[in-house]
């Protein structure tokens, strides 16, 4: 082998080094963002099953949270109404994770409406501004009303993460492509 060949192995392996120090640090100060509320009634509704599942290898919470680990998220939070979602407040809470109620309408299966979705669009947003530390933003949804959400936090040199459920995402998008990582949800809980 020549001196060329054992320049560019070296160059090579130096490249990939520091883009994976760089994906490294971009995952040590995480937000996670769960429209609840969409993500739910998804579940519930294709595959009668809850997200908060006694078995924490299916549940969403304790998955999402071994995935990046206790000491690099720096905020955990989830929207929904909470008044018509059947999950214990209690039990997200001692999963760490932040309750955003969002009122609806008080209708009922389509007809049912909230601003959960631009709720947490907002913080995420304001987490830019107020936040600016936070690298990685993880953004569990089945909305494709996420998508200027996604673009956004990329233009602004943050990771985005995306956990979506390809049976309720629209066919004329693809939302992953607006992601650093995405993962369908059913894969991710074992369904």
């Amino acid at each position: 082998m020549n001196e060329q060949h054992y320049y560019e192995e070296a160059t090579s392996f130096a490249t990939s080094f520091l883009k994976s120090l760089k994906t490294q640090n971009k995952m040590e100060n995480v937000a996670i963002f769960v429209d609840y509320d969409n993500v739910y009634w998804t579940l519930h509704n294709y595959y009668n099953f809850d997200p908060d599942n006694e078995d924490p290898e299916k549940n969403l919470f304790f998955r999402l949270w071994q995935r990046y680990g206790q000491n690099n998220v720096r905020t955990f939070r989830a929207y929904a109404d909470f008044q018509l979602i059947r999950t214990s407040l209690t039990s997200l809470q001692k999963k760490r994770v932040q309750i955003r109620h969002v009122y609806s309408n008080d209708k009922k299966g389509d007809r049912r409406k909230n601003s959960s979705d631009i709720e947490l669009c907002i913080d995420a947003i304001e987490t830019t501004y107020k936040e600016p530390n936070i690298t990685c933003y993880v953004i569990v949804t089945a909305d494709s009303d996420m998508i200027p959400l996604l673009s956004r936090l990329r233009y602004k040199g943050k990771r985005v993460e995306l956990f979506y459920l390809s049976k309720a995402v629209p066919k004329h998008v693809d939302m992953t492509s607006y992601a650093d990582f995405s993962q369908d949800l059913l894969e991710f809980l074992n369904l």
